[in-house]
């Protein structure tokens, strides 16, 4: 007589199977998750190169006679022995000159730059394609990988511009 034996249960096959599957989908989550983090930091970095640059074309708008003098030759840093710092012009009996205000905007425009975006750093040209349009131009760094300030090696940066062109 041959002995039926009833199986229950799974075998160890099927087990190590649907671990394995269970591992490369957990795998693709932690993927998204990650490209996840990395979106939402370039996404905050690039709202607020947003706001800086519409805060220095509405500085630019409050003074029309005077677009040409906040033109910049080159990518410029935030330099905090700058002369724009010196002078205030916030005041209503201020006597300054719309060479100076536009000098003190610059240069608190940098300043902001300096202090909201990694690397920040500004340009303001006439645009190329419409003399009519001014071209604001911030470049800065993102940082991605690790929240852990102790672990370096996750992470990496990437230097991103950001470009408004608009008529004043």
């Amino acid at each position: 007589m041959i002995a039926q034996y009833k199986t229950r249960g799974s075998s160890m096959v099927e087990t190590m199977v649907a671990l394995f599957v269970l591992g490369v989908g957990l795998m693709g989550t932690l993927s998204l998750q990650l490209q996840s983090v990395k979106a939402n930091k370039s996404a905050a970095s690039f709202a607020q190169a947003s706001y800086l640059a519409h805060d220095i074309v509405e500085a630019m708008r409050s003074t029309p006679e005077n677009v040409a003098d906040y033109y910049m030759t080159s990518l410029s840093e935030y330099d905090p022995n700058d002369s724009g710092l010196l002078t205030d012009c916030s005041t209503a009996t201020a006597n300054c000159s719309n060479a100076e205000l536009v000098k003190v905007q610059q240069t608190r425009w940098l300043a902001k730059l300096s202090e909201t975006l990694r690397d920040g750093k500004g340009l303001i040209q006439q645009s190329a394609a419409n003399p009519d349009f001014v071209e604001v131009v911030i470049e800065f760094s993102v940082d991605y990988g690790t929240e852990d300030k102790e672990d370096t090696t996750a992470i990496t940066t990437e230097t991103e511009t950001y470009t408004l062109v608009t008529s004043i």
